[in-house]
C-alpha cells in the first residue's frame, strides 16, 4: 500500500501591505483578523499535516495573533523586504526540511478562499494510486490561475533561484501545471487595499 504524500501548508503572511497602508494581516474582518480566516480554512484541510506561517514585516504581532493555533509553526522571513520570492524561500525550505513531499502554498490576504477549495487542489495532486504527482496543480477562477497552489518536492529546487517580488509564475508557466476550476467554490478577491476588505464585510 503507498504511503500517503506527507503535504505541508505554507502560509505567506510577511508582506508590508504598503497599498493597504497598515498591517493588513492584523486588519479586522467578520470580528477577527484577515490573517486568521486563511489560516483557519488551511487548518480545516484534513491532509495537511500542519500549517507553516512566513512573518515578516510585522512579524512578531502576526506571530502572536496565529501562533497559538495546534499545528501551526512560525517560520520568520529575515529579508522579507526583497519581496515574495524571499518568503515563497524561506516557507518551502522549511517544510523541506519538515519532510514535505509537498506543499500547498497560500496567500494571507485571500480570506474567502474555503478549505473545499483547497481540499479539491490537494486531490488532484495525488495519481490514482494515491501517490503525488510530479506536476503543479493550482486553483482556477472561472478560468484564472490562482491560489492555493501545490508544489510537488521534485519542484523545491526552483524555489531557490526566485529573486525579488516574482512569484510563482517562472515555476508554474508553461506545460506541466494542472489548473483546478474553483470558481464555483469560493471568491478569489484579495485585500490589497482597504475598500476590498471593506466590500467582504459581512
Amino acid at each position: 500500500m503507498t504511503q500517503s504524500p506527507r503535504l505541508i501548508g505554507v502560509l505567506l503572511a510577511a508582506g508590508a501591505a504598503r497599498r493597504f497602508g497598515a498591517p493588513k494581516q492584523l486588519a479586522m474582518l467578520d470580528g477577527r483578523p484577515l490573517v486568521t480566516h486563511a489560516l483557519s480554512h488551511m487548518l480545516g484541510v484534513e491532509r495537511l499535516a500542519g500549517v507553516l506561517v512566513v512573518v515578516g514585516a510585522h512579524g512578531q504581532a502576526v506571530a502572536d495573533t496565529v501562533g497559538g493555533h495546534p499545528g501551526v509553526r512560525i517560520v520568520v522571513c529575515p529579508g522579507w523586504e526583497e519581496g515574495l520570492a524571499t518568503s515563497l524561500r524561506a516557507g518551502v525550505a522549511a517544510a523541506d526540511a519538515r519532510g514535505a513531499d509537498a506543499v500547498l502554498i497560500h496567500l494571507a490576504d485571500l480570506p474567502r478562499v474555503t478549505p473545499d477549495v483547497m481540499r479539491l487542489v490537494a486531490e488532484r495532486a495525488l495519481n490514482s494510486d494515491g501517490g503525488l504527482s510530479d506536476d503543479p496543480v493550482r486553483a482556477a477562477f472561472d478560468g484564472t490561475p490562482g491560489h492555493p497552489v501545490v508544489l510537488p518536492r521534485s519542484r523545491f529546487g526552483l524555489i531557490a533561484h526566485l529573486r525579488g517580488d516574482e512569484g510563482l509564475r517562472s515555476v508554474l508557466g508553461g506545460r506541466g501545471t494542472t489548473c483546478v476550476e474553483v470558481g464555483h467554490l469560493a471568491d478569489p478577491v484579495d485585500v490589497d487595499i482597504p475598500e476590498q476588505l471593506e466590500s467582504l464585510q459581512s
